[in-house]
Formats: structure tokens, C-alpha cells, sequence
């Protein structure tokens, strides 16, 4: 039973990964003056970053 549980906390942490990631970049590209490519930027980081914790997680 905790077993489930605990997979069941694993699943959503690529989405988390990926809006961080996004944030990240929305926060640069404001910082620098550089809003359309750092957010490309973040959002390409973040697909990337969605993908390894899923598959380290195991949770598709």
C-alpha cells in the first residue's frame, strides 16, 4: 500500500520539472531583454528535463 503511494507522488513531477523550467525562462527573458528566445529556450530545456524525470521516475 505505501508502494502505491509513493508511485503515485513520482507521477506528476515532469509536469512540475516542465513549468519550472518554463518560469525559469520567462524570468531570464525579462531579466535580460530577451523575452521570445528565452522562453523557446526554457521550453526546449524543459521538454528535456520532463523527459529524463519520467524516465528516471519510470512514470509515463
Amino acid at each position: 500500500m505505501a508502494g502505491e503511494k509513493r508511485g503515485a507522488d513520482k507521477a506528476g513531477l515532469g509536469s512540475f520539472v516542465f513549468v519550472g523550467c518554463l518560469i525559469i525562462g520567462l524570468g531570464v527573458g525579462i531579466g535580460f531583454g530577451f523575452m521570445p528566445a528565452a522562453i523557446i529556450i526554457g521550453l526546449g530545456v524543459g521538454f528535456i528535463a520532463m523527459g529524463i524525470a519520467r524516465y528516471k521516475t519510470g512514470k509515463w
